[in-house]
């Protein structure tokens, strides 16, 4: 049980000491609120990106479609969208108001897999953790953006004219091709292709800074977080964002656990089954509740509450996996 414990523990605790670290500067007046829209930006369009990028980039064209990710992806598509269908069709049921709704289903299924359960592999597998991660990535990445703008299409606030189908069409494929996230990863898949093919990878000159600049991005993005952090925040919608955060930081993971367990996942297969469903909710769920209309103060509230309580949820899990040899 010991042995567990520490795996589990020095899996999370980089990521949480980071967080916490960014808690402490704002605590003592080093950094301020304004650090968080610049940090922000810049990791979610330069740095993250070009840490994408130099991921599949350097990673064999092969592994990254190698049968055990493939299956992996599969798993990963009909579970989320498994997940999306039952609470599209649930919870209407619980939450009357359309914008509330579109932000719970929203925070109930998208993950922060490229800042969270990116970096969480790798402190648990090392290179084959990022190297398993690494195809995951375009499909999180295309289906969370396709979904939220779906939900919210759905869940148009009654004042609000519904979208047609064009008209939904056309967000998702903006939303996509737009993304600096895809374009990044999208761009190394023709390096990691040319270099499998023809042995033309990155220039030599441009690996290190490419490198410096990528190493920021999950640093700066975890700091940002604990700059970001404010109790008062949860206040007038904890209720919901609570319920939130048991469908995405407790049940879906443990559903989704269970049923790869029973199909004969084990070690890093089920550890990329747990990061893409026990991640918190990605920051980019408030940056579209505000712009589709929906409730945008309730998305900030749930992000908030899932990142916080992802730390012991995560460990929980990872404990309980190798506790029992899963992993």
């Amino acid at each position: 049980m010991l042995e567990s414990f520490i795996y589990s523990f020095n899996s999370v605790a980089p990521i949480f000491l980071l967080v916490l670290f960014g808690m402490l500067l704002k605590k003592i007046g080093f950094l301020k609120d304004d650090f968080c829209t610049i940090a922000d930006k810049f990791v979610f369009k330069v740095a993250l990106p070009f840490e994408l990028f130099k991921s599949v980039s350097q990673t064999e064209f092969e592994k990254i479609f190698s049968s055990e990710n493939m299956t992996v992806i599969l798993f990963f598509l009909v579970g989320i969208i498994a997940a999306f269908c039952l609470l599209c069709v649930t919870v209407p049921h619980f939450i009357k108001d359309n914008a509330k709704c579109g932000s719970f289903i929203q925070g109930a299924f998208r993950g922060n897999f490229a800042i969270f359960a990116l970096p969480l592999a790798t402190n648990m597998f090392g290179e084959a953790g990022r190297i398993a991660a690494t195809p995951l990535l375009p499909v999180v990445t295309i289906m969370f953006n396709i979904l939220a703008v779906v939900v919210f299409s759905i869940f148009a606030p009654k004042d609000q004219t519904k979208k047609g189908i064009n008209e939904i069409v056309k967000q998702i494929t903006l939303s996509i091709v737009k993304n600096p996230l895809i374009i990044g990863i999208m761009v190394g898949f023709v390096f990691s292709l040319m270099k499998t093919n023809f042995g033309l990878g990155v220039p030599q000159f441009a690996i290190k800074p490419i490198s410096d600049v990528s190493a920021c991005a999950v640093p700066l993005a975890l700091i940002s977080i604990g700059v970001n952090f404010k109790p008062e925040n949860l206040k007038g919608r904890i209720g919901i964002a609570a319920w939130s955060m048991a469908v995405k930081n407790m049940i879906m993971p443990a559903l989704t656990l269970v049923v790869a367990i029973l199909m004969g996942f084990r070690g890093l297969p089920l550890t990329m089954v747990l990061v893409s469903f026990g991640s918190p909710t990605s920051v980019s769920s408030y940056i579209m509740a505000k712009n589709m209309h929906g409730d945008s103060e309730l998305a900030g509230q749930i992000l908030l509450l899932t990142t916080v309580c992802s730390l012991a949820t995560v460990f929980l899990f990872i404990f309980i996996l190798k506790q029992f040899a899963f992993i």
